[in-house]
């Protein structure tokens, strides 16, 4: 097979964002080819410390959204910090922040400054309730905002309370939103202004949540928790009427069976079936088998990271090989090097101790 197109390639992305989301849209950026930069504070990425999961040390979350990626440390608080950063971004193309509003504007790294340095900029804002507005200076993660946006309340069975969707599908969902925002961008004729991107956890909850808050606007009937029942998925007015009936009658056949047995009768019969999988059936599917959808990503020491593959893939090419993690601040120079800095400028960045110890 051909190898995999990398439409990316030659595009730079200076990285500050931490945790899901904005790892998540860099992630992406990185998968389809751009030389990712992440710039972390000088104790890390806070994902790193978010077990359980960890793998020499850290956690298995901070692996699963920061493949494919370069990293730096650089302290934006201190006095030589953010001159280092616009020297980063002149030589960019895309920058991605999750920092809260207002932050990025006091650190001197506002959208007009870091346009001032490279006009031509995407400019990328990932933040909880958005730039603008009576709550857009909160805080807020996924868990938050899968209460906030309505979606715990669709969660869990009709005697429960409220439920979280245990996977972090807000921030994730978030990413691919952000990494969408900047493709689009890139393709903004050159010369043309590129707005800066405002991306919400908020918003992006809600976006989720389109085909019951669409049905709750047409009627103003509140959605009830279900289980793992879906509120249409039925072929007449009857059957969603009388589904707790339904239900019960069907209970008692059912139970004569294994799940294996009736999901072969169902399949032979071409009827909608799957088994609820664990995460072990899961990795032993056989289309998770016969696609390659879980890889490993090199690290320079220690065992290869096992990990879902890249989502987005071009039929008939061969996968690109994936890169774990950075460790923090592991070899500076060879990343300021890689992005055009001169011996004399490495040096001045690594005297000013705004680059944190190298490990």
């Amino acid at each position: 097979m051909a190898p995999t197109p990398r439409p990316l390639e030659g595009k730079t992305v200076i990285d500050f964002t931490q945790i899901g989301a904005g790892p998540t849209c860099t992630m992406i950026l990185a998968d389809l080819g751009a030389r990712v930069i992440k710039i972390e504070p000088p104790e890390g990425d806070i994902g790193r410390t978010l077990g359980p999961g960890w793998i020499d040390g850290v956690a298995a979350l901070f692996h699963g959204f920061n493949r494919n990626k370069q990293g730096l440390t650089l302290d934006l608080k201190s006095e030589a910090g953010p001159g280092i950063a616009l020297r980063l971004i002149a030589r960019a193309d895309i920058v991605v922040e999750s920092m809260r509003p207002g932050v990025m504007d006091r650190l001197g790294l506002s959208e007009a400054a870091c346009k001032a340095v490279r006009p031509d900029l995407v400019y990328c804002s990932i933040s909880a309730y958005g730039q603008t507005g009576p709550y857009s200076r909160r805080a807020g993660v996924d868990g938050i905002m899968q209460a906030d946006s309505g979606l715990m309340s669709l969660i869990g069975f009709p005697d429960t309370g409220p439920a979280k969707v245990q996977t972090p599908i807000v921030d994730v969902f978030t990413g691919y939103v952000a990494a969408c925002g900047v493709l689009a961008s890139l393709m903004i004729r050159q010369g043309d202004a590129r707005p800066q991107l405002d991306i919400s956890l908020f918003q992006s909850a809600i976006a989720l949540q389109q085909a019951s808050l669409t049905s709750y606007l047409a009627d103003g009937d509140e959605p009830r928790k279900q289980g793992s029942a879906a509120p249409g998925l039925a072929t007449s007015r009857e059957r969603v009427t009388n589904r707790q009936d339904m239900v019960a009658a069907l209970a008692q056949p059912f139970s004569r069976r294994t799940s294996a047995e009736w999901f072969a009768v169902l399949s032979e019969a071409d009827i909608l079936c799957a088994p609820v999988a664990t995460y072990a059936d899961l990795v032993r599917h056989p289309q998770v088998v016969h696609g390659n959808l879980f890889g490993t990503a090199e690290r320079p020491a220690g065992e290869p990271v096992a990990m879902p593959a890249p989502a987005i893939r071009f039929n008939g090419t061969e996968r690109s090989a994936m890169t774990a993690a950075p460790t923090i601040n592991s070899d500076p120079r060879s990343v300021l090097a890689g992005l055009g800095f001169s011996d004399d400028e490495i040096a001045i960045a690594i005297a000013s101790n705004s680059l944190g110890p190298a490990r």
